[in-house]
């Protein structure tokens, strides 16, 4: 969980943390399988949760924002971005053939997805300061595989009203 805000002051702190919720969030995606399709399925989860848990809070375009700015900075350290569904590519793990291969590809989707969520919660952190971005991010409610996510926050509101 995340320390309280005033044991959260240097800003490394910051990037250990968002580090944390976002290895959360691709431990979660990827509790049901380690076969290709299921790691595939599991970034699509993964940014699903993300996506619905911010917009409340940035909108739709200042999502996408957030996200193109995300790939930018993420993308010179992890080549393996471009080839992501969910941004347009063909085969988020091009073609392993043996075990030791499908396990390289799902290490490397690992820390780009792990990666993209980190570079996302900075982004967010240089609008809203990154003490608040990483709560944001952390106080997403994860769907169950399959399912559709949102903020505990609005969990909460739907089940009082």
């Amino acid at each position: 969980m995340i320390a309280p805000l005033h044991e959260a002051r240097h800003p490394m702190v910051h990037v250990v943390h968002a580090r944390e919720v976002a290895e959360r969030f691709w431990g979660h995606a990827t509790q049901y399988g380690s076969a290709p399709a299921d790691i595939a399925a599991a970034v699509g989860h993964t940014f699903r949760d993300v996506r619905a848990g911010l917009l409340p809070w940035v909108g739709a375009e200042g999502y996408r924002a957030l996200l193109d700015r995300s790939i930018g900075d993420v993308e010179c350290t992890h080549p393996a971005l471009g080839g992501l569904a969910f941004l347009g590519g063909e085969d988020p793990i091009t073609a392993p053939v043996t075990a030791a291969e499908v396990e390289a590809a799902a290490r490397e989707v690992e820390a780009v997805t792990v990666g993209l969520v980190v570079a996302l919660i900075t982004a967010l952190g240089r609008i809203v300061g990154a003490e608040l971005a990483v709560r944001l991010v952390d106080r997403i409610t994860l769907s169950p595989v399959g399912g559709t996510a949102g903020t505990r926050h609005a969990a909460r509101s739907a089940s009082h009203e």
